[in-house]
């Protein structure tokens, strides 16, 4: 039929006519029954005519216009002229439902090779958007979209880890980076971990387009796209098979240098968290290479930056009732007076008469207008949103629109004043509101371990087993020549077990806590532990937790990019077991181990905190490097360090064991003159469900249900100090 139709000999004019018109009114009384599917193929037939014009360039209908070009991404793309990309490229622009439909159309063509609608132009017209425009039209579409731009995230991310990556995963790329201007938490947080996969395969092209970036005027892309960068360096710049890594890293760092931080930098940023990513990048490139900046080019990225512009400065000018009326729209209580309040240093909690708060806070909201917060054409999908903390556990929050540019100020306001040393001295050099790890660890690999069988008799007795119950002897499991194939032997430097009995209430604790001590104090620390009636309340130290520290961070002494002073989180100068907290009677020792305590609620693609890895001391002086989404570090030789969890909490037998390859222990304590001496301790206890468990207080009394053992390493180094 629309064969026949291009038969007509005037058929522009027909298509202009009333007649014409009607015929094509889909689904109104007049219109052909066929009339979509007729229109359909005209599109895609009509630029063959010898005129070689579009269908919609002689349409007058408005309507029937805006379907015809809709219609074009699924015609000849050897059809498809400047004329009708530039059109396209308009009515998106000037059209929310036109511009919703083809977002969804472009997806198809994102990808495809020399096509006039490939993933080039969608950039470009993204890109011309101001960030007002730009989320209400294609932000808005992600979130409307999200069940689908989730599943194609998992799809790409799977294929990216193990599919051969040509030009067209490059465009792909760009495609998952543009979705980066989400509020929905969780989408925004796995395109970044996509985008991560892809990094780690492709850097080359993935720094590219991180740098091409930094022109978007939304902070949201660029922030996460040198997250997704940041996280690949991290967990590959040490392995010597990444080698487009290593030889990529000096060279993009180099770029993010001139177009950040350099005098003159066409792209400097403020924002806390994206400025972080970009100086880590740079600071593990002069690992790989020292001189690729000059110490003169270096001195620029150190604060207070005063050569780089101040977003805070230089602002328009607005009226105190348009700054009210966005402050009353964006920022609410918590957000207002905990996070914004927190950068004022001695401010009260509720203390809004504070003079630097009455500067900071209209400050931000000023730069949330700057940067394109309109409360009057943001408030009624700002009310759609199930916006709360910046952190929780619902994968299905969603940001008000208030709040992402509450956010993004809120952050360049604390770049600003950490670099100028206005914040809190206690603050750490990276702020607690950070939201993702971008090295993005997997969950430990689980171990079986031989263990003493501990419930062998059926309980006759609770308080005599309380008192008189099994001694764990766990030697067995403190050198292992073997785990999970790889060879050792293996040291337990730190380790918990728990173990409950299959038949009854009764289970077991234990901790292994290794520490180092002097090889002259060997004999003291073993008669003071000893003599401890209870080891816990921290008489034996515990090892530092990282909270803030992401994982491929671990091994450093302290945080690439970060200012050393003041960044080690909880790490203390010395470590004393004793009796009691005031006494000076105790034994300085060293803690093997330190803690990856990054909580759960960050992020719904960060799940696996609490990992223990070998100290920041062991992991420098022994050159252990962080592996991709493993918990197993590396030296140049291989596996050097291992983390294995047994079972699940609640389960017949759980707990968690890091060790240390053999010959680098042995290593470490020659040239350190320590030794390895295991505190072992626990208790014999019943769960709370035993109802007998309220009467044996007196059996509990002077802590007769603890156990203790005490082991000393025998080192095999034959060139102890």
């Amino acid at each position: 039929m629309a064969r026949h139709l291009l038969a007509k000999p005037a058929l522009a004019q027909w298509l202009q006519s009333d007649e014409g018109r009607a015929k094509f009114q889909f689904g109104k009384p007049g219109s052909h029954t066929f009339a979509y599917d007729v229109f359909q193929s005209l599109v895609g037939l009509y630029p063959h005519r010898p005129s070689r014009r579009q269908l919609w360039q002689d349409l007058s209908d408005e309507n029937l216009v805006m379907n015809a070009l809709l219609l074009t991404p699924q015609s000849d793309p050897r059809q498809i002229g400047r004329e009708t990309v530039e059109r396209f490229a308009r009515a998106m622009q000037e059209s929310m439902q036109f511009a919703r439909i083809a977002f969804k159309r472009l997806r198809s063509t994102r990808a495809a090779r020399a096509h006039p609608y490939d993933m080039d132009f969608l950039h470009g017209v993204l890109l011309a958007m101001s960030n007002t425009q730009r989320d209400l039209l294609w932000t808005e579409w992600v979130r409307a979209s999200s069940e689908e731009v989730e599943k194609d995230l998992k799809f790409l991310s799977t294929r990216w880890k193990i599919a051969d990556l040509d030009e067209r995963e490059v465009r792909r790329a760009r495609w998952v980076m543009w979705t980066l201007t989400s509020t929905y938490r969780s989408l925004r947080d796995m395109a970044t971990k996509t985008l991560y996969e892809f990094a780690v395969r492709r850097p080359t092209e993935f720094f590219r387009l991180a740098v091409e970036a930094t022109a978007i005027s939304d902070p949201y892309v660029p922030e996460r796209m040198f997250a997704a960068a940041y996280g690949a360096a991290l967990t590959t710049w040490s392995d010597i098979n990444a080698a487009e890594m290593r030889e990529a890293l000096p060279k993009i760092s180099r770029e993010i240098y001139q177009t950040m931080f350099a005098p003159g930098a066409t792209h400097p940023t403020w924002h806390a968290l994206y400025r972080q990513y970009c100086l880590g990048i740079i600071a593990i490139a002069r690992m790989i290479d020292p001189v690729f900046l000059s110490e003169e080019e270096a001195a620029h990225l150190l604060s207070p930056l005063s050569h780089l512009p101040n977003p805070f400065d230089n602002m328009p000018h607005y009226d105190q009732a348009v700054i009210e009326r966005a402050r009353l729209a964006a920022i609410q209580m918590d957000f207002g007076n905990y996070t914004i309040g927190r950068l004022i240093p001695g401010r009260s909690n509720y203390d809004d008469r504070n003079p630097e708060y009455q500067r900071v806070l209209p400050a931000i909201v000023s730069r949330m207008l700057m940067l394109g917060y309109d409360p009057e054409q943001f408030e009624t999908v700002d009310r759609q949103m199930n916006s709360g903390p910046r952190m929780g556990n619902d994968k299905h929050q969603i940001d008000r629109y208030g709040k992402k540019y509450g956010w993004i100020s809120y952050f360049e306001m604390w770049g600003v004043r950490c670099a100028q040393g206005l914040l809190a001295e206690d603050r750490s050099a990276r702020p607690s509101d950070v939201d993702i790890d971008p090295t993005f660890p997997l969950e430990a690999a689980s171990i079986d371990l031989p263990l003493p069988a501990l419930f062998t008799d059926h309980l006759i007795d609770a308080g005599d087993w309380l008192v008189r119950g099994p001694q764990p002897d766990y030697g067995c499991i403190l050198e292992i020549e073997e785990i999970d194939g790889l060879t050792g032997p293996w040291i337990v430097l730190d380790g918990y077990l728990e173990q409950n009995a299959p038949a009854d209430e009764r289970q077991v604790f234990t901790f292994l806590r290794g520490v180092l001590v002097d090889s002259g104090e060997v004999d003291r620390l073993c008669t003071l532990f000893t003599g401890l009636k209870y080891p816990g309340n921290h008489a034996i130290p515990e090892g530092p937790s990282y909270y803030y520290t992401y994982a491929g961070e671990m091994p450093f002494l302290s945080i690439p990019g970060l200012p050393i002073a003041g960044e080690q989180e909880s790490d203390r100068a010395e470590y004393v077991v004793s009796a009691d907290g005031w006494s000076n009677n105790g034994v300085v020792v060293d803690i093997p181990v330190q803690k990856y305590a990054w909580e759960s609620y960050h992020s719904e693609m960060n799940q696996s905190g609490g990992a223990c890895l070998p100290s920041k001391q062991l992991c420098e002086a022994l050159s252990l490097r962080y592996s991709p989404n493993k918990w197993d570090l590396h030296d140049a030789s291989g596996v050097a360090s291992l983390y294995r969890e047994i079972g699940e909490y609640g389960s017949q037998i759980n707990g968690n064991f890091s060790y240390l390859r053999r010959d680098l222990l042995d290593r470490y304590l020659s040239h350190s003159n320590k030794v390895l001496v295991w505190l072992m301790w626990g208790e014999r206890d019943f769960h709370y469900r035993f109802s007998e468990r309220s009467n044996l207080h007196k059996h509990y009394a002077g802590h007769k249900n603890i156990h203790k053992g005490i082991r000393v390493y025998e080192s095999t180094s034959s060139d102890r100090l």
